[in-house]
């Protein structure tokens, strides 16, 4: 069962944020140390109005275990959303925009390691598509590890289109694209 985040998630969707975004989570939570790291990605759960809040996460539900997590926002709200994160982080200078101010943006995904290989991925995936469709939205993006090209493999044969690699926190990702 696929449904909204809520903030009791916290604690077990921390961990699959920090899965899906690996280094970059800890530039965004200025922390080095992983369980600090999944302290603050929680915070940020239950932080309204943020990128990573639960306004803006669904979780994938099998088992009575959330097993599943993906972020998704429009690319014009990506500036505001970051805000509380920049706060946080008592930084002045925005993030790197990761998606076209038109497009629906899928964050980051990501499926508990012990459930992987169940079409769970896909299923958030063509979730975010309905829902991404229902907001009025043509295309929905997201930005690949470009060092993984399982990855963008695994993308493409779900109808996403590289369009142009990127720097993102001095890592580079290819931005897909996806037609809804």
């Amino acid at each position: 069962m696929i449904r909204q985040a809520r903030h009791k998630d916290a604690n077990a969707v921390a961990p699959l944020l920090y899965l899906a975004m690996g280094e970059i989570a800890h530039a965004l939570c200025g922390e080095s140390d992983y369980e600090e790291t999944l302290k603050v990605l929680a915070r940020y759960l239950c932080t309204p109005a943020c990128r990573l809040s639960a306004e803006h996460v669904w979780v994938y539900e099998m088992e009575g275990q959330v097993t599943g997590a993906m972020v998704l926002y429009g690319g014009a709200q990506a500036a505001a959303l970051d805000e509380p994160i920049l706060r946080f982080l008592g930084r002045v200078t925005p993030f790197e925009q990761e998606c076209p101010a038109n497009g629906w943006y899928l964050d980051a995904l990501a499926t508990a390691e012990a459930f992987r290989g169940r079409g769970i991925a896909k299923g958030l995936i063509q979730e975010g598509k309905v829902l991404g469709k229902a907001r009025g939205y043509e295309t929905i993006w997201l930005a690949a590890d470009a060092q993984k090209q399982e990855l963008a493999r695994f993308y493409g044969g779900l109808g996403f289109a590289a369009h142009e690699e990127r720097m993102l926190l001095g890592h580079p990702y290819v931005l897909m694209g996806c037609a809804l």
